[in-house]
C-alpha cells in the first residue's frame, strides 16, 4: 500500500513539473511564388511589427530551413542575424517545375523594457520557369500584439 501511494505521489509530481506538450502545427503554405528557373533567387524575409515595437537588439533573428525539396539549392541552410537589415535575403536558385522548402523563423522583439518571443513557420512553394522573369519572393511575418 506504501509503496502504491508513493508512486502515485511520483506520477502527479511529473505531471505537474512535465505540463503536456502542444501538439505541432503543419506549417503556413504560402500561395506559390513563380520565378525564373536556373537564375539567382531571393526569398525576401521581412517583419511587421505592431507599432512601437522593435526587434531586440540583443537576440539574433534565426531563420533555417528545415525541410528542402528536389530542384531547390540554397547557399546557405540557416543563417543568425544580430540587428539585421529588413527585408532579409536569403538566396536560393530553383531548377525548372515545381519545389520547394519548409522555412522556419524566430526572433524577439520588444517595446521598452518587454519583450516578446515570435516565430513563423511556412510552406515556400516555388514554381520555376525560364521564361519567367521575377527573381525574388517576398515573405513577410506580420505579427499582431495581444
Amino acid at each position: 500500500m506504501g509503496k502504491m501511494i508513493l508512486l502515485s505521489l511520483c506520477l502527479a509530481a511529473s505531471a505537474w513539473t512535465n505540463p503536456p506538450v502542444p501538439a505541432l502545427q503543419p506549417p503556413t503554405r504560402l500561395p506559390a511564388a513563380h520565378v525564373r528557373s536556373q537564375a539567382q533567387c531571393a526569398l525576401l524575409l521581412d517583419l511587421k511589427l505592431p507599432k512601437g515595437w522593435k526587434l531586440d537588439a540583443h537576440t539574433p533573428l534565426r531563420w533555417r530551413f528545415t525541410e528542402i525539396y528536389a530542384g531547390f539549392t540554397f547557399a546557405k541552410r540557416k543563417d543568425q542575424l544580430l540587428s539585421p537589415r529588413l527585408p532579409v535575403h536569403i538566396p536560393f536558385k530553383a531548377t525548372t517545375g515545381a519545389t520547394g522548402a519548409r522555412l522556419m523563423v524566430d526572433f524577439r522583439y520588444c517595446r521598452k523594457a518587454s519583450c516578446v518571443d515570435g516565430n513563423a513557420d511556412y510552406l515556400v512553394v516555388i514554381q520555376a520557369d525560364e521564361k519567367e522573369s521575377r527573381t525574388e519572393i517576398p515573405v513577410t511575418i506580420q505579427v499582431t500584439k495581444n
